[in-house]
């Protein structure tokens, strides 16, 4: 099981890329090169979910476990 804070930290840094992905996509001419960036966005925006999901569930597993 790996540090809580340390996914935390993961799910924010994943949050921030997925922010500027977005901003570079609503700033650039090209459609194909705006359906990459928002391509990128929405994958690193899945990441964090599933770090913060995992996050949840180890925490409820623990209170379980006492």
């Amino acid at each position: 099981m790996s540090n809580p804070l340390n996914r935390v930290n993961r799910a924010k840094s994943y949050r921030g890329l997925a922010s500027e992905y977005r901003h570079l996509a609503a700033n650039d001419s090209s459609t194909e090169t705006r359906n990459y960036y928002l391509y990128m966005a929405k994958n690193y925006s899945t990441l964090a979910e599933a770090v913060e999901l995992k996050t949840t569930q180890e925490a409820c597993e623990e209170r379980l476990a006492i």
